[in-house]
């Protein structure tokens, strides 16, 4: 019984996180359709070249950590110790991330339209306090005891996940 209830968290953790990958996939490449529709549209008034950096700078943080949460989840499926930590890392990255946008918004520094019946903020708030939740509740089902004995993790994993999460946010941050 205790087994399969380990089997269940780890496959819905698996879950969330091949969700969360392909969900941002999605949202990058229709972001770069979106702003190459535009960038054509004015090349095409006032003529120029397309500056493929940009994309590369705006765009590349989103796929990798997309590609990165579906590896990660195969590798949780296969019980690699390396799932477990990349999992925690992202985790808490996805925690911290979301966190800074719900504080934007609580706090009004995210644009509003200026419309009584604004009914944008309260979804956008809805989804990314799911959002924070979900992962937080992934953050602290890898924590459990029982799922770390199971991945077999010590001090070189913890040292792992912290470098992790902190590269993740400073590439976030600094590009």
């Amino acid at each position: 019984m205790l087994s399969q209830t380990l089997n269940i968290e780890r496959i819905s953790f698996g879950i969330l996180l091949i969700i969360t990958g392909i969900f941002s996939m999605f949202v990058a490449i229709s972001s770069i359709q979106t702003w190459l529709g535009i960038i054509d549209r004015f090349i095409a008034q006032q003529g120029g070249s397309i500056n493929y950096f940009f994309f590369l700078k705006t765009f590349h943080h989103t796929i990798i950590l997309s590609i990165i949460s579906i590896v990660c989840a195969f590798l949780i499926f296969s019980k690699k110790s390396l799932g477990w930590t990349i999992g925690i890392a992202l985790c808490a990255y996805h925690c911290i991330f979301y966190s800074k946008i719900l504080f934007e918004i609580f706090f009004g520094s995210t644009p509003n339209s200026g419309r009584e019946d604004d009914t944008f903020i309260p979804i956008v708030l809805t989804i990314f306090l799911v959002l924070t939740g979900l992962f937080l509740l992934g953050f602290f089902l890898l924590l459990l005891t029982k799922i770390r004995t199971q991945f077999n993790t010590g001090k070189k994993e913890y040292w792992t996940v912290t470098g992790l999460t902190i590269l993740f946010c400073a590439d976030k941050i600094l590009f």
